[in-house]
């Protein structure tokens, strides 16, 4: 047997007919020999030469002949054939491989059962990457076992199971080529070209939000989120200098964001930024006091009423508290638990970006959904006071192994847990 007619790409465009259409292949061309010799197509017996049907000629000889030719050909080109012991051997060693293959990503029987949108495109980016697979597997069947009758002898279905596949056919026509992305890796994919950020400035200066942006650009969350860092780096770069006089003067965050048109977050990146090129340095107070210069050169804090204390005063740490508001709570409660659950949420997160975390290394702590954390810590959803708690016992842990603070919560000098 040839190489090339047992080749993968010969056998995925080569079609084997079951034994039964084999069959009734070889009693059309036995027909067709009948009736030349002029029986009866219809069991061969011998047709009276002086009997004349009305309306009804017999059929020419060529036409018989051509249709006979044909009949044979369709018979040797869909019978399979025979091969040798060491021909079968790679037959079968390929026909495992393609079994492996197949089942790698294959939808299970539920995934069949549940016509989703993410169950019809896994199969159809499936059968798509599997088609010339699946044929060169049925012909393979035939070959090994030529007289085999079985209806479901060649049928994918019995590789079918209900394991979970191991892959995303999906991500094979996105260019992802199967690649099994890291958290980190996918942060560096969202680039934003220049013209789509054109277009995106172009939509926020209109006033859009968040979500007609995306549905408008055809961007994911994550891609937003690259353009909107980009946006503050802009922002940051450029006005990064006079931040830093404005920090130099001793001026309260509000005041730095009123004056530079600074949202907080680009607030936290500046600071951060700062932190970064200063190292281990001793870091300044978020809200710190005005201060003013005494008569003998020394710096010294003025408090509320412009009198100087002479010593610095204690503030007191922010309150964290939430109540506890059961599902039959008043409606007004209810209103009032998410309003204080709001004032919370701004500062965990704001000592989230103090620790340099993200919502899903948070949620990988705690082991919660990574997008229920997220909707609590922008103020979207209720904090109850179990989630306050273990959010602030993981920032303490945490805090305590870097070193911000010793055993006793006692903020250590210039971390950055001295300022939250």
């Amino acid at each position: 047997m040839a190489e090339s007619t047992l080749a993968p790409e010969t056998l995925s465009r080569q079609t084997y007919l079951a034994p039964q259409k084999r069959q009734h292949i070889k009693e059309n061309i036995q027909s067709l020999e009948w009736a030349l010799r002029g029986r009866s197509m219809f069991g061969g017996m011998d047709m009276p030469r002086d009997i004349a049907f009305p309306d009804h000629n017999p059929p020419e000889p060529e036409i018989l002949r051509e249709s006979m030719e044909k009949e044979q050909q369709l018979l040797t080109a869909s019978t399979p054939p025979e091969v040798s012991p060491l021909d079968k051997n790679k037959l079968y060693r390929r026909l495992k491989d393609l079994d492996e293959l197949i089942t790698h990503d294959m939808p299970t029987y539920d995934m069949m059962e549940q016509a989703t949108m993410n169950n019809v495109e896994h199969h159809m980016a499936w059968e798509r990457i599997h088609k010339k697979h699946i044929l060169e597997r049925r012909s393979i069947l035939r070959i090994l076992d030529t007289d085999n009758d079985s209806p479901f002898f060649t049928s994918i279905e019995q590789l079918r199971t209900s394991t979970a596949p191991k892959g995303n056919p999906r991500q094979f026509f996105q260019k992802f080529d199967y690649i099994e992305f890291q958290e980190t890796q996918e942060e560096t994919l969202n680039i934003v070209d220049d013209a789509s950020y054109t277009k995106f400035l172009e939509l926020k200066l209109r006033g859009w939000v968040e979500m007609t942006i995306c549905k408008e650009m055809g961007w994911p969350r994550e891609v937003y989120n690259a353009a909107m860092a980009r946006w503050r780096k802009s922002l940051l770069d450029g006005a990064y200098l006079k931040f830093l006089e404005l920090q130099a003067s001793h001026r309260t965050p509000s005041d730095i964001q009123t004056f530079l048109g600074w949202d907080q977050d680009t607030y936290d990146a500046a600071l951060k930024r700062w932190r970064n090129s200063v190292g281990e340095e001793e870091t300044p107070q978020e809200n710190a006091t005005p201060a003013t210069i005494s008569d003998n050169g020394d710096l010294v804090e003025i408090d509320e009423d412009g009198e100087d204390d002479g010593e610095e005063d204690d503030a007191a740490p922010p309150d964290i508290s939430v109540p506890e508001t059961p599902w039959f709570a008043a409606k007004d409660q209810h209103e009032v638990a998410h309003s204080k659950s709001e004032e919370v949420a701004s500062i965990l997160h704001q000592r989230m970006q103090l620790l340099s975390l993200s919502i899903t290394d948070l949620a990988k702590m705690l082991r919660v959904d990574k997008l229920s954390l997220g909707r609590k810590l922008r103020g979207k959803s209720t904090l109850t006071p179990k989630d306050v708690k273990m959010i602030s016992g993981t920032f303490d842990k945490i805090e305590r192994e870097r070193g911000y603070v010793d055993p006793d919560a006692i903020p250590l000098r210039g971390d950055p847990a001295a300022i939250v």
